[in-house]
């Protein structure tokens, strides 16, 4: 059964699942607090660096907040959890103010459903991706935005705060249809306006439909920008052996004349580094994604694995 469609006592999977992903701070992110302290003219803070979990923190301390069941056991206070007696995890600022922003790409490529009953809509990979990514966000009370788009955002959720919140994320995608069909990027640069520079901007997609990657650079560059490009391995292999239809132009099409998976990663991989966004190649068949995507981001994820 697909994450989204989950019962709420299932729920409970989607929080362990996600709790292996943690956001490092970047010098960008370091950056851009810096000068808005600066800005504020408020220096005086706890400042805090050092290692936590193989990952480097340098910044405000945040306050506390209640252990919770998905939570990183290495990220306990144990001195908090000795005077209140009850299980305290740390915040930093980089967990408490550093927003993250999930792009999903619900075009029509995606949306395909072969004739065997048991082989799932690329889709759905896509959904589980983002909601596992959103899941870790919101429960180390980092702002979430979340964005469905095709040739335009199909529906953003604004401002998600907090663990409560992932029931309306879970029931969003569940009644989600599409209203277009085709990729375009190029004028979603609209909600960046509201969110901060060093923000993380997840997106997520098949990628088979590329922007002109400077023209990318220049309106989401001031971002963390990390893209994964999500395959699923069983429409794969029904796509080798089958005529396809294009449900982006409704063209009937045979498996040979499309792009090969060669031939698509050696071009995704120069879109990223001109675009200035790693990404990430995540198939379906990996059994436990999310740790693929933890150590991609403890890494730093400074090269493409596409």
């Amino acid at each position: 059964m697909e994450p989204w469609r989950y019962r709420p006592s299932q729920v409970a999977d989607v929080w362990s699942r996600s709790s292996v992903i943690h956001f490092p701070d970047t010098g960008r992110a370091l950056r851009f607090r810096q000068q808005m302290r600066n800005l504020r003219g408020n220096s005086a803070g706890d400042q805090t660096t050092g290692h936590v979990n193989g990952e480097w923190f340098a910044g405000e301390f945040a306050g506390y907040r209640n252990y919770e069941p998905g939570d990183d056991p290495r990220f306990i206070d144990w001195r908090a959890t000795a005077r209140t007696r009850v299980p305290m995890v740390r915040l930093w600022e980089a967990e408490s103010q550093l927003p993250v922003v999930i792009v999903v790409d619900v075009s029509a490529s995606l949306w395909f459903e072969g004739g065997e009953s048991n082989i799932r809509r690329p889709m759905d990979f896509v959904f589980e991706v983002a909601l596992i990514i959103a899941a870790s966000a919101l429960s180390r009370q980092m702002t979430v935005d979340l964005l469905l788009v095709s040739d335009r955002v199909e529906l953003h959720l604004k401002s998600l705060k907090g663990r409560d919140k992932l029931g309306g994320i879970i029931a969003e995608l569940a009644k989600f249809q599409p209203k277009n069909r085709q990729t375009n990027w190029n004028d979603l640069g609209g909600w960046s306006e509201s969110v901060s520079p060093g923000a993380w901007v997840f997106w997520v997609s098949d990628f088979l439909w590329l922007p002109e990657p400077r023209c990318f650079n220049e309106s989401f560059g001031q971002f963390q920008l990390r893209g994964i490009c999500a395959r699923s391995a069983d429409n794969q292999k029904y796509f080798e052996t089958s005529h396809l239809k294009d449900c982006e132009t409704g063209e009937m099409i045979k498996a040979r004349s499309q792009i090969s998976v060669e031939e698509h990663q050696n071009r995704l991989q120069r879109w990223s580094r001109e675009a200035g966004m790693p990404i990430l190649g995540l198939s379906s068949d990996w059994p436990v994604p999310e740790l693929q995507i933890a150590c991609w981001l403890r890494r730093g994820s400074g090269n493409s694995e596409c």
